[in-house]
């Protein structure tokens, strides 16, 4: 009896190990189980904190948006008035078919009750005047056999003989004369047999029509879940960890966020580098999640792929941009050479910084030193010029062109098609061009400078470009600094409409330092020691 008695007392313990889903995420699943997908469903029960399963009903109803170009989402806002209707008319029973066709159809705009219950086991037939998914009419029949359980959908392949309680009531059945149906009530039984018919004329099979109202919007192809998972801060089950040091800065602002600069210090003896394409590299993923007030407020992922060195710790450095206040940061480490992992989890009290001022001191003065370069720039980036396009779609002649600047800006080159054309060193910072006689592309540039003639800002605008096209440019490093230790990469992307940014990866030379999945498309990157000339770039 030994071995029975401790497989039991071990099922036992695992049973009150396991938390039980909350109350209001249970509730959820049941409202939507009509919806959701086995591997949606899988990955949302193994969530751990309640605001990662927030978000993931955040992107559950954004891949459903049967609209997703307006602010709306049509499906989410109705969803909640059609549970409220099944609990209301079906006591909440959610497995019933009536309940299953009212939360993917909407209320019905008519409902028939059969009335002969010598022949008939309940029946009810449902009219939609209009349907999305048919665009147009819809009836749904559905019985209840042996008067108990739940109502079924009907199905054409099941034939009619289901809806009788003596198969013998329908032998004179026939597609023009319904003389069973007639035994009770001939209006009916004509309204029923012509919802028989107009169903089976259709080929309506309802098992593809709740996919197609599941999978509204072209339906959500499986994709989205890996990818929200790849997003998790939790580590797999007895996965090996490796040491590190987490530290994080907070060295300026963007705009109204302050810059929370986070530094990983991986010690090399507890990585192992990949050798690949004739070069040994260190590979790692980086995840993390800002939570604030109990809901997830940021999640990033990075990818760092830095040359094998002699150093002794490698420095991984991230950026986010944060409102001051509380925060919870989380973020975990795969290095994906020895598939080994590092994880931390520690309060953020982010501060309101100013670029004017000199920031609290490091905790890592080494790495301090190394980014000073990179941190210089944040101290310009409240410094801007944006160039504004006139009005029209395509422009000939005399053009004026003005600029929002900010107020540290001493004077602007304007430069057209390359060439230099005009410097203005008084606001309103402003120019008017000739675009010849015929629209073609120009490209014109505005570069600013402060009151000692470096630049701290620049914008570019094409000229009768091309409509939806796609775009990336660096706005850091700056033309005509020079840089030793570190550098800032920050890139502008530009997107068609209706389109999205899978990841910017940068490149330090012909080698991929870092892979941005998320905005903003900004990345510190530390220099090799000695190097003579280098370069970088944003693809």
């Amino acid at each position: 009896m030994r071995g029975p008695f401790a497989l039991l007392l071990l099922l036992l313990a695992a049973s009150l190990a396991a938390e039980p889903l909350p109350e209001k995420y249970s509730a959820w699943l049941e409202e939507v189980a009509v919806l959701i997908t086995d591997e949606e469903r899988t990955a949302f029960l193994a969530l751990s904190r309640d605001y990662q399963r927030d978000a993931f009903i955040d992107r559950f109803w954004q891949v459903r948006d049967p609209k997703p170009r307006t602010a709306r989402n049509e499906l989410r806002e109705e969803w909640p008035v059609r549970v409220s209707a099944v609990r209301e008319r079906f006591g909440g029973d959610f497995k019933d078919g009536r309940s299953r066709v009212l939360l993917l159809n909407g209320i019905p705009d008519e409902v028939m009750l059969s009335d002969c219950p010598v022949v008939l086991w309940p029946l009810e037939v449902w009219y939609y005047s209009h349907s999305d998914q048919t665009k147009g009419p819809l009836v749904a029949i559905l019985y209840q056999k042996w008067r108990a359980g739940y109502y079924r959908l009907w199905n054409p392949q099941e034939g009619i003989g289901v809806f009788f309680t003596d198969p013998a009531f329908n032998i004179d059945t026939s597609p023009t004369q319904p003389l069973s149906f007639a035994a009770c009530d001939q209006e009916r039984g004509y309204k029923i047999l012509k919802a028989i018919e107009w169903i089976g004329n259709q080929g309506l099979r309802w098992h593809i029509l709740e996919q197609q109202v599941a999978y509204h919007a072209g339906g959500p192809s499986g994709e989205w879940v890996p990818t929200f998972n790849s997003y998790s801060t939790d580590l797999p089950e007895g996965a090996p960890v490796f040491n590190a040091r987490l530290d994080v800065e907070f060295p300026g602002k963007r705009q109204s966020r302050t810059v929370l600069q986070g530094i990983l210090a991986v010690p090399s003896s507890e990585i192992a580098a990949v050798q690949l394409a004739g070069s040994r590299t260190y590979n790692f993923l980086l995840t993390g999640e800002v939570v604030r007030e109990g809901e997830l407020f940021d999640s990033f992922r990075y990818r760092f792929d830095l040359p094998a060195s002699q150093s002794d710790t490698l420095p991984l450095i991230f950026q986010r941009t944060l409102r001051p206040g509380e925060y919870n940061l989380v973020v975990k480490l795969e290095d994906m050479g020895s598939g080994r992992f590092f994880r931390a989890e520690r309060p953020l009290n982010v501060p309101a910084v100013d670029n004017d001022m000199p920031p609290p001191p490091p905790s890592d003065p080494e790495t301090a030193r190394l980014m000073i370069e990179a941190n210089a720039a944040l101290a310009s980036g409240e410094t801007v010029i944006q160039l504004l396009e006139p009005f029209g779609e395509l422009k000939t002649g005399m053009n004026r062109f003005d600029t929002v600047t900010s107020a540290d800006i001493a004077k602007v080159t304007f430069a057209m098609d390359g060439r230099a054309v005009l410097t203005k060193k008084t606001p309103p910072f402003s120019v008017e061009l000739d675009l010849g006689s015929l629209p073609k592309p120009r490209m014109l540039s505005a570069t600013a400078f402060d009151a000692s003639g470096r630049e701290v800002a620049r914008d570019e605008l094409l000229v009768n470009a091309a409509y939806n096209r796609f775009r990336v440019r660096l706005a850091e490093p700056r033309q005509g600094q020079s840089y030793a230790s570190s550098v800032p990469v920050r890139a502008e992307v530009e997107v068609p409409d209706g389109e999205s940014i899978e990841r910017v990866e940068v490149f330090l030379d012909d080698a991929r330092v870092a892979t941005l999945f998320q905005p903003p498309w900004e990345q510190a990157v530390i220099l090799p020691q000695g190097a003579a000339l280098a370069y970088v770039r944003a693809v």
